[in-house]
């Protein structure tokens, strides 16, 4: 499966959609579900991971003005499952903060250590990027936990250029920002 999660102008409202895609071998193409709304208010950022220890989508959005959330989905038969007993889980609130330009938040997810590793700018605390360690539990609950508060990365001002990259079984992180408090320097 291929899946995104995206805020959507298409749709008219702006709103978090996820799909999923599913590769034919018979056609050489990405075949789509129909897009499933995640909010019902405008989103941005929107971003995801696939969390292989649970066979379950995370996804992490952010509502202007509010701080970001995340919400666990299971796919079934291609598609997002949107009731009965795998039925998503309640959005919660994973930053604690407010993401101040919400475009360049990130995530990625360590299987080794079973985390989703969540990279955002924290307008709530002077703008400083920080990280923050999620966790998904699948099965009927479908719910995210925040493991490690956002820890911050830099106290100057970022100006939202970042990437990150995780060592997978070296328990290191590759974190790279462009510091505005530093003449923009990386």
């Amino acid at each position: 499966w291929v899946y995104t999660a995206q805020s959507s102008d298409t749709q008219s409202n702006s709103y978090c959609y996820a799909t999923i895609g599913t590769y034919s071998t018979t056609t050489k193409q990405i075949e789509w579900s129909t897009p499933v709304a995640v909010t019902s208010a405008v989103a941005s950022p929107v971003t995801a991971t696939w969390d292989s220890n649970v066979d379950r989508l995370l996804i992490v959005y952010s509502i202007s003005g509010a701080n970001s959330k995340g919400v666990v989905y299971a796919i079934s038969s291609g598609a997002l499952v949107t009731a009965g007993a795998t039925a998503p889980g309640t959005a919660v609130d994973v930053t604690g903060g407010t993401t101040y330009n919400e475009a360049y938040t990130r995530m990625e997810f360590d299987s080794d250590n079973n985390m989703h590793h969540y990279l955002y700018e924290d307008g709530g605390d002077s703008d400083d990027l920080k990280l923050a360690g999620l966790t998904v539990t699948g099965g009927t609950t479908n719910t995210v936990a925040v493991t490690i508060a956002g820890t911050k990365v830099n106290g100057a001002n970022i100006t939202h250029n970042y990437g990150m990259s995780i060592k997978w079984g070296n328990d290191k992180a590759l974190i790279v920002y462009e510091d505005a408090g530093d003449s923009n320097y990386c």
